[in-house]
């Protein structure tokens, strides 16, 4: 089992789904250092691209695959200026539109094949979308709180995936606070923020910007909500390099809004806390986030110098969604964050650099 708290070491039951420890209430994260990565998943095509990584993802035995198609998603070159272009690792291309396909996949098989029935889960809108497609694929029964100002496609998109959905009046915070409310009462709670089976999934990002780049990375920009996305590549590529098919890590760069940064406050206290912030309204409603779950473990990184994180303005982030428009690019205005931030900090992006897009445009229309 490479699931464990990352506080007592406690191992993740095999007969239970808590979404935090059952001895001391911390978070579940799973072990990159006991992975065997071999050059055989790089090498097969008799599974769907995705699951040919399936030896990472410590799945029961004969436990059933759940998939809508996810992952292989296209990496394109993009012009920032003239002799400058970074790569665009466009995750909204998944099959609900968003990278928390990756996540879902992994978390729905792992929840079927210790026969739940019955889920709840929390979301600005991409990830209630992504439980409620994959549930609905093996008929487990979602129930989905979301914040009343989600982007109305988003809520249309869930409802007809056959998910309950409850709207909840205020912040994401207090939408947080009403499914632990429903989480109490047994129902197993399905978080993409909390729950730990979904990060190798993602890590499956790493695995693929490897295939496609080799050992070249020098930048990954990554936009920042719970920051499940930013530590599951950055977990990939710890993989990566325990497992010796790269020498070093890539430098990964957090981004978050002006509206909502408590990672770039946090670079006050050197990364020994996280910084207080009251939310305010942004149009990158998705990483609206004030105390973000993986805040333990990404603050770790930035106190190694791994990781870095930055904060761009509503305008700038306008600007980079219609810039990317008018190059034929549909993003969420969430994953517009990442063009905002490579056009500010562009010191940042010396050598080669990707950016993740997270979000498909359509879901914001």
């Amino acid at each position: 089992m490479i699931f464990y708290c990352q506080n007592c070491g406690r191992e993740y039951p095999k007969n239970q789904t808590p979404y935090l420890c059952l001895a001391c209430g911390n978070q579940y994260i799973p072990d990159f250092k006991s992975i065997k990565l071999s050059e055989s998943c790089f090498q097969n095509t008799n599974k769907v691209p995705y699951w040919k990584y399936s030896e990472t993802f410590d799945l029961f035995d004969n436990a059933e695959i759940i998939s809508l198609g996810e992952g292989n998603t296209p990496l394109i070159e993009y012009e920032i200026s003239e002799n400058n272009s970074i790569f665009l690792k466009m995750e909204s291309m998944n099959p609900t539109g968003s990278y928390k396909d990756r996540n879902s996949a992994l978390l729905i098989s792992q929840l079927k094949a210790r026969k739940i029935n019955k889920i709840i889960e929390d979301s600005s809108g991409n990830a209630g979308a992504s439980i409620s497609a994959y549930a609905a694929r093996v008929k487990i029964g979602a129930e989905i709180y979301i914040p009343n100002y989600a982007s109305g496609p988003k809520l249309k998109q869930i409802r007809a995936y056959g998910a309950d959905l409850k709207l909840i009046e205020g912040n994401r915070q207090d939408t947080t606070t009403a499914v632990l409310l429903a989480a109490n009462s047994g129902i197993t709670y399905a978080s993409h923020a909390f729950m730990p089976f979904g990060i190798p999934g993602i890590a499956t990002i790493s695995y693929e910007l490897f295939e496609k780049l080799g050992d070249t990375i020098e930048n990954i920009f990554v936009p920042v909500g719970h920051g499940g996305l930013l530590f599951g590549i950055i977990w990939g590529f710890e993989v990566l390099l325990r497992n010796k098919f790269i020498k070093k890590l890539p430098h990964f760069i957090g981004v978050q809004v002006e509206n909502c940064a408590p990672f770039v406050k946090a670079k006050e206290y050197q990364f020994e806390k996280l910084g207080e912030v009251q939310q305010k309204d942004s149009i990158a409603e998705g990483i609206l986030i004030t105390t973000p779950s993986k805040k333990d473990m990404l603050l770790n990184y930035a106190r190694k110098g791994v990781l870095d994180f930055v904060s761009v303005d509503e305008a700038q982030t306008k600007l980079a969604f219609e810039e990317m428009q008018s190059n034929g690019i549909l993003v969420e205005k969430t994953s517009s964050v990442v063009i905002a931030a490579i056009r500010k900090y562009k010191e940042k992006c010396i050598g080669k650099s990707v950016a993740i897009i997270s979000g498909n445009g359509l879901k914001s229309i």
